[in-house]
């Protein structure tokens, strides 16, 4: 069960729906994610389960394949996952050298989609 805040502008169908969609990829590595929760000011909480909850690789899974693709679901202004621990620094290093990538990697997930 997703808890969320009063007054989430989330929309948690188009969520429930990405989050589904990136768990098929990430399947293909038997791992996947969880939603935790969705703040008031439509921060999303998630958690990574199967293989990915011991890998080394979840930062940049977060940041280059899970992140993307849930900030472009209306509403959602940050996403955190549990248990993943990275400096700011290290972050926004990732972010730069992933966002040559990200048109390549949108193409991929959107390919992925059911038709």
């Amino acid at each position: 069960m997703i808890e969320t805040g009063r007054g989430s502008g989330v929309d948690l169908d188009a969520l429930r729906e990405e989050v589904a969609h990136v768990c098929r990829i990430m399947q293909t590595h038997a791992g996947a994610i969880e939603l935790v929760g969705v703040s008031d000011g439509g921060v999303v909480e998630l958690r990574f389960v199967g293989m990915c909850q011991g890998c080394v690789a979840r930062p940049m899974t977060l940041y280059g394949t899970v992140i993307p693709a849930l900030m472009g679901v209306p509403g959602v202004t940050e996403v955190r996952a549990q248990g993943v621990r990275i400096s700011d620094a290290a972050a926004r290093r990732a972010a730069e050298r992933l966002s040559s990538s990200l048109p390549a990697t949108h193409a991929f997930i959107d390919a992925l989609r059911p038709r």
